[in-house]
């Protein structure tokens, strides 16, 4: 895979896959929006959605438990 060129369907298809495995899905994050974009670039797009879901997640899993916390004293 070279930067020079554009990601081909397969890798199109490979990321698309790897959100998916993320609990993202296409209708969130189509990566046939990007068409132009090299590997590389598509992988940053796809490495940022997934910790930035995971953030999220994380963000919402803690206030569930302090809201837990809190009505339990």
């Amino acid at each position: 895979m070279s930067n020079i060129y554009d990601a081909g369907d397969y890798e199109i298809r490979l990321l698309q896959g790897e959100l998916a495995k993320n609990g993202i899905s296409q209708d969130q994050l189509d990566l046939c929006n990007y068409a132009g974009l090299t590997y590389c670039e598509l992988k940053g797009i796809v490495n940022a959605a997934i910790a930035n879901k995971k953030k999220r997640e994380a963000l919402a899993n803690g206030r569930q438990n302090s809201d837990t916390s809190e009505s339990s004293t």
